[in-house]
């Protein structure tokens, strides 16, 4: 892979983390306790299982949903 391709699959990493980080604090902001297990994305790009909160509302319920 040429050079001009690593940056380009830098920058898709790098907006895919800004999305990412985006989504979990929108559900943080909306259910700051959200009782389902999560699978956060560390930083470092590692996967970080079983993240768990305290609270009975799920957030994702709370999310508009498309009328299908």
């Amino acid at each position: 892979m040429r050079r001009g391709g690593y940056e380009g699959l830098l920058e898709a990493m790098k907006k895919a983390r800004r999305l990412n980080n985006h989504v979990f604090s929108i559900l943080q902001s909306r259910c700051p306790l959200e009782d389902k297990v999560a699978c956060a994305i560390k930083q470092s790009g590692a996967p970080q299982h079983k993240v768990t909160f305290l609270n009975t509302i799920s957030a994702f319920d709370t999310l508009p949903q498309k009328n299908s």
